[in-house]
């Protein structure tokens, strides 16, 4: 690639980068309100990634409120553990995940959610099960995600994602063959992102 090329290139990722920093406390609070979020409620902030959700959450649960990170990469789990001490948070725990099980304790949460993070399961079947485990009954499960587009699927997925991303009736499949109540599905929730909101059965 020519010089010009990428110094272009890497200006445009840079503000893209920027502009997503940016808009995360916004879209963070925005699910907050939507599910409700307040005081003393515990949440689960499903596959990570650097902590930026998670940060963005705690303080709104306090006091007496929870984050769970959770996360599968290593690099990742230092991430999240550095980011919240630097913001002086004292009510986040940080969890190593497996492909097919959260980690989360048994009826840990009242609400868990997956940004961009559903349409990488390779056992959604298994990860459903888990989540269904840790959210305490009538919990909510908040998932946002965006309709497979051309790009190759994530490696290890089931083959029926079409593409790269969640189809967002197939999501709804899913979760109703995993037992969970819809509540809602929101589409065009942020940019291309919907977001699905459902809820685990009172038993």
């Amino acid at each position: 690639m020519p010089p010009v090329m990428r110094t272009a290139l890497a200006t445009a990722l840079g503000a893209a980068l920027v502009t997503q920093s940016a808009a995360r406390p916004a879209d963070a609070t925005r699910l907050a309100e939507a599910l409700g979020l307040r005081a003393g409620m515990a949440v689960a902030d499903v596959g990570a990634g650097s902590g930026d959700w998670t940060v963005a959450l705690a303080p709104m649960v306090e006091p007496g409120g929870r984050v769970f990170a959770t996360e599968v990469d290593a690099g990742h789990l230092a991430s999240i553990r550095r980011a919240a001490e630097d913001a002086g948070l004292s009510n986040v725990s940080v969890i190593e995940a497996r492909a097919d099980d959260t980690g989360l304790p048994d009826a840990c949460c009242d609400v868990a959610f997956l940004r961009h993070v559903y349409h990488h399961l390779t056992d959604p079947g298994a990860t459903l099960s888990s989540l269904a485990r840790a959210l305490k009954p009538g919990g909510q499960l908040a998932v946002i995600d965006f309709e497979a587009d051309w790009g190759s699927a994530p490696a290890g997925v089931p083959a029926d994602r079409g593409g790269h991303g969640m189809p967002v009736a197939l999501l709804e499949q899913e979760l109703g063959r995993a037992g969970f109540a819809p509540v809602r599905t929101t589409r065009g929730w942020s940019g291309r992102d919907y977001l699905v909101v459902v809820r685990r059965p009172p038993r």
